[in-house]
């Protein structure tokens, strides 16, 4: 509508009444689509937790169809009979025994690895010569995943324990050892400085 007759005033709150009214509305629309949106997002998650649900069961018993129709003696075991062996595993505690030996690598390996890779870390990260010298062949080294050295270590090695000592301690050497490294380049050389000015040795200063 016109109101070029109209005073300043009245325009202004014909103006600010006409905004609101199209505010009103497009909150009014916004709060509908939401609600809508709202609604199909929620049936969306629960169909999404109905298929994540069901979709397992169903694979597993066509799984064990499939192999209730191979021939006996096949290598393609069936979901009872893994049950059946994980129960056999339990009550004859191999499994208790084999997870404990598995672990007891693992935290070895890294034992192993934060040993080398802290005192490494601390020379390299104290000794700037000597972070410039080792850098480009830790550097050379990192890239190459663990698994690509498993052969070269077998060869070695063999297929026992020491193999799997390695493997854990190849693999958990360099963050520990570019952690240490950034740590104590970190540390403010005043600092030290200060340190070895009042006589404090090297080693304590490393330690403390």
């Amino acid at each position: 509508p016109t109101y070029s007759g109209w005073s300043p005033r009245l325009s202004a709150v014909y103006d600010i009444t006409g905004q609101g009214r199209v505010a009103l509305k497009a909150m009014e629309v916004f709060r509908e689509s939401s609600v809508e949106f709202g609604e199909i997002s929620t049936w969306f998650r629960l169909s999404l937790m109905t298929i994540a649900g069901v979709l397992p069961v169903l694979l597993i018993v066509v799984w064990q169809i499939w192999a209730s129709t191979l021939p006996a003696g096949s290598p393609a075991p069936a979901p009872l009979k893994v049950l059946q062996t994980l129960a056999d595993l339990l009550s004859a505690g191999s499994l208790l025994s084999a997870t404990v030996q598995s672990l007891g690598r693992v935290v070895l390996g890294f034992a192993l690895a934060s040993v080398l890779g802290i005192a490494l870390g601390l020379l390299m990260g104290s000794s700037p010569a000597m972070r410039e010298n080792l850098d480009p062949i830790i550097e050379s080294f990192r890239p190459i995943a663990p698994m690509a050295i498993l052969p070269i270590a077998i060869l070695w090695l063999g297929t026992g324990t020491p193999t799997a000592l390695a493997i854990v301690a190849y693999a958990s050497f360099f963050p520990v050892l570019i952690n240490t490294v950034h740590a104590v380049s970190r540390v403010d050389r005043k600092l030290v400085l200060a340190a070895r000015t009042m006589g404090i040795s090297r080693t304590t200063i490393l330690t403390r």
